[in-house]
């Protein structure tokens, strides 16, 4: 078995608390009156994007955030130094740490269909030889890693990831994960804690994010997810609730419902939820991405295209107003400690959810927003 340290700076203390869980029921323009009682910023701000060039924009230093989060491909230590995804992440370390800011990596599936292992959930051995390699190449310029990013999403554009047992997915729930102990490489929940477990036995230094649960299929996933860690329990969860947000913008929904229910799954704070061996709880939560839209890709999103587009552009107030919205998740629960806002600048889907424009240099009023962890928008 391999065994490897990771020389790592905790930058935040972790510290369990437990406040009675709030529905956030404020209004758009307002501070969340009827959240549970917390003073604003108090969680800490961080910026998911995974954009090499963000730290380099002048406009990156006033913002007043010092936490990154970046995704790459498991596989990416064992690339080659001249792989082009490779030296962008090299890039991306570089620029963060030139700027100060704290290096959260969430390991993902290979995006690339022509490189090997594209759409296959790798099996125990490929996976620790893939994190010994990541530890080994970066170990001491990252603070956190997440195992495995959203192992309960189904991406449908061809990369969804077959089990090693070659009949069920990744994201699946279900399975083959009948019984107690189900084989590993059939059955969904059962694999991605187990890259949990593996990562926290090769590298018990490390600061490790449960979950990364994107918010999909969550309670039947997560129930078999917590049950298959066996006796693990995190310090760390990570979850990321984008269709909160999105209801928030297009339907005025104010109560936070994937956020409640992770907290819930998570916590047991709901008691029909947990099982046995699931009726546990441990560690704090960080919102590893969620995003306050400029602008919806019609074609995927239930909203009217605008004019000759294949968009639908929500303008910066409603943006900001989200901006606002996302700051007050910390104060459903003091189990919330960090909120990482996806992205800081446009990329170039249909969704957009920079708080600059595409090059870097024009700010919006979510920019603000997220500067001054503000619970309203008042820009």
């Amino acid at each position: 078995m391999f065994h490897r340290r990771l020389w790592l700076v905790l930058v935040n203390a972790l510290v369990v608390t437990t406040l009675p869980l709030a529905e956030t029921a404020a209004s758009a323009n307002a501070p969340a009156a009827s959240v549970q009682a917390t003073a604003a910023g108090t969680h800490a701000q961080g910026i998911a994007d995974s954009g090499e060039t963000t730290f380099a924009s002048p406009l990156w230093p006033g913002l007043n955030v010092i936490r990154g989060r970046v995704i790459v491909p498991y596989d990416v230590a064992l690339r080659p130094v001249t792989d082009t995804r490779r030296q962008k992440f090299e890039a991306w370390l570089t620029n963060a740490q030139n700027a100060g800011v704290t290096r959260n990596v969430g390991l993902a599936r290979i995006p690339e269909p022509e490189r090997p292992g594209y759409g296959r959930a790798p099996d125990e051995t490929t996976y620790r030889n893939a994190f010994a390699a990541f530890v080994a190449a970066y170990g001491p310029r990252v603070d956190a890693i997440g195992p495995w990013n959203e192992p309960n999403f189904n991406p449908g554009d061809g990369s969804r990831l077959l089990l090693p047992g070659g009949q069920y997915y990744l994201d699946d729930p279900d399975g083959a994960c009948d019984g107690v102990n189900p084989l590993v490489a059939n059955c969904g929940p059962r694999m991605a804690a187990y890259y949990y477990r593996w990562a926290a036995v090769d590298c018990p230094s490390c600061l490790l994010a449960a979950g990364e649960f994107a918010g999909t299929q969550s309670s039947n996933f997560i129930q078999k997810y917590k049950r298959h860690l066996g006796t693990h329990r995190p310090s760390l969860w990570s979850v990321h609730n984008y269709a909160d947000v999105i209801r928030y913008q297009v339907s005025g929904e104010h109560t936070p419902a994937e956020l409640n229910n992770f907290l819930d799954e998570l916590y047991c704070t709901g008691s029909h939820h947990c099982v046995p061996g699931t009726d546990w709880s441990s560690g704090n939560l960080w919102i590893g991405a969620t995003g306050a839209y400029y602008q919806l890709d019609c074609r995927t999103h239930d909203v009217t295209c605008d004019p000759g587009t294949n968009v639908h552009v929500l303008g910066e107030t409603s943006q900001c107003q989200a901006a606002a919205f996302i700051n007050r998740f910390s104060n459903v629960s003091a189990k919330i400690t960090r909120i990482y806002f996806y992205t800081f600048a446009d990329g170039r889907s249909g969704d957009n959810t920079g708080i600059v424009n595409a090059n870097g240099t024009v700010p919006r009023k979510a920019y603000y927003a997220v500067r001054d962890r503000a619970e309203s928008c008042t820009y």
